[in-house]
C-alpha cells in the first residue's frame, strides 16, 4: 500500500493475459503486509486461491518471492503442488512458465531453488538485522531513552524528548484505578465518568468498557512498559518489562493490589 507493488503486478498481469490472449480473473486476492517468511501467507489471501485454483488454470506471479520466501524446499514444494494439480503458473519478470512437464528440467528446476534460496536467506538477513536494532532499542529504553511509538493518553513528550505526564489526563487514571480498588465494577466506573461527562481522551466521545480494563491492566500506569513486536499484525512481548520508562500515575503496589481485588 505504501509503494507501487499493487499496481506494478496487477499491471504486469494484465500485459501477459494481453499479449497470450488469457482472461485475467477479476476476482482479486491481496495479502498485504503479510510476510511469506514463515508462511503465513498460505492461511490469509493466497490460501483462499490455492483452495480454488483448478486444473487448465493459469497462476501470474511476479518472481518467485512473491508466492513463498519459505525455505527453499519448502518452496519447492508449494510450486510442486501447484503444477501437480494441472495449473501452470507464469513468473511475469522473465515470462518463464512452470509445469508438471517441465517442474524437473535443470533449466526450471534449478533457477527456483535458487531463488527460493536467495529470497529465504535475505529474510533471514532482515530478521537478524531486526534483532539487533531492537537489542538497541530495548538498552535505550532501559536507559530512560524515548524510542518513539504512541504514547498513553495522560503521557506527552516535550521538545527536549522526555516525557511528562497531563495531570488533568492522569487524575482520571488514578480516579479509575481508586474507584476499582474500593471495589467498585469496570462497568459501574465507565457509567459514573460518561455520567459526569468525563472526558475519555479517545476519539470517542464515551468511555467504553474496553477503555477502564485496558487501563487496569496496563503497567504504563506505575511507568513501566513491556516491549513488543509486531509480527504478521500480532503483538508478541520480548522480554521482561522496563521500569521506569514513563512517569508513574500510580505505584506498583497499588496497582498489583487493584488487579489481586478483581
Amino acid at each position: 500500500e505504501w509503494g507501487d507493488s499493487e499496481r506494478r503486478q496487477e499491471q504486469g498481469a494484465r500485459d501477459y493475459c494481453l499479449e497470450h490472449g488469457l482472461t485475467l480473473s477479476e476476482k482479486t486476492f491481496a495479502d498485504r503486509g503479510i510476510s511469506g517468511w514463515k508462511g503465513a501467507n498460505r492461511k490469509e489471501a493466497l490460501g483462499d486461491l490455492l483452495k480454488i485454483l483448478k486444473a487448465g488454470d493459469y497462476l501470474l506471479i511476479e518472481d518467485n518471492d512473491r508466492l513463498s520466501r519459505e525455505d527453499p524446499l519448502t518452496a519447492m514444494n508449494l510450486l510442486h503442488s501447484i503444477v501437480f494439480n494441472g495449473a501452470t503458473i507464469v513468473i511475469t519478470r522473465d515470462g518463464s512458465i512452470i509445469t508438471k512437464e517441465n517442474f524437473f528440467s535443470l533449466s526450471i528446476f534449478l533457477p527456483n531453488i535458487i531463488k527460493g534460496a536467495l529470497a529465504n536467506e535475505e529474510n533471514e538477513k532482515k530478521a537478524d538485522r531486526l534483532k539487533k536494532t531492537w537489542i538497541t532499542r530495548r538498552l535505550k529504553m532501559a536507559q530512560g531513552k524515548y524510542v518513539g511509538g504512541t504514547l498513553p493518553f495522560w503521557i506527552q513528550k516535550q521538545e527536549d524528548g522526555t516525557l511528562t505526564r497531563i495531570e488533568e489526563r492522569a487524575n482520571v487514571v488514578k480516579r479509575i484505578f481508586d474507584l476499582s480498588y474500593n471495589g467498585m465494577g469496570t462497568r459501574a466506573i465507565l457509567r459514573r465518568l460518561n455520567d459526569e461527562k468525563v472526558p475519555s481522551f479517545r476519539s470517542t466521545k464515551q468511555w467504553a468498557n474496553y477503555g477502564i480494563l485496558y487501563l487496569l491492566d496496563n503497567p504504563a500506569v506505575y511507568g513501566a512498559i513491556k516491549p513488543h513486536i509486531m509480527e504478521n499484525k500480532q503483538r508478541h512481548e520480548t522480554g521482561d518489562e522496563i521500569a521506569n520508562y514513563y512517569p508513574a500515575v500510580i505505584t506498583k503496589e497499588r496497582f498489583l493490589a487493584v488487579r489481586n481485588k478483581i
